[in-house]
């Protein structure tokens, strides 16, 4: 279930920023954050507190630096997701293999609260229709929107 360390490309993001309709202090947290851009910019951008888990040291060591540099309140855990408490979440992003996303939304069916929502970047859940998808410019489907 490892995934490497690839970032979210600033369209993908300038594309769910600008459509996603984010609430101020909404709780999201970012699975396998590497970095944390996602996690700092939207809380500069929209006011949401975050919590980032990263399981490679070196995205991690990234991350903490990065939100450091940024003053940033995000938290930035080192460790295995699956082995959080992730019930308080507001929103969930992530960009993982489908595998891991399906495993990720039966860990949200099983912690979260209904309306929660999951943002899953480029990779669509098997079997289980999104509530919204948004494309990038050439029509192709790049950010899918779930909610239980």
């Amino acid at each position: 279930s490892r995934v490497p360390y690839v970032p979210s490309g600033r369209a993908s993001l300038r594309n769910l920023f600008q459509k996603f309709p984010f609430r101020k202090g909404e709780l999201v947290y970012d699975l396998g954050c590497g970095d944390g851009r996602f996690l700092i910019q939207v809380e500069k951008k929209f006011g949401l507190r975050g919590i980032g888990y990263e399981v490679a040291p070196l995205p991690y060591l990234i991350a903490v630096l990065y939100r450091f540099f940024s003053r940033s309140n995000a938290q930035i855990r080192f460790g295995n997701f699956f082995r959080a408490d992730i019930s308080d979440a507001d929103i969930i992003f992530c960009y993982l293999f489908p595998e891991i996303v399906e495993k990720v939304y039966q860990k949200m069916i099983r912690e979260c609260r209904p309306g929660t929502r999951l943002i899953s970047n480029t990779f669509s859940l098997p079997n289980i229709k999104p509530i919204e998808i948004y494309y990038d410019a050439q029509k192709r489907p790049q950010i899918y929107i779930y909610q239980i």
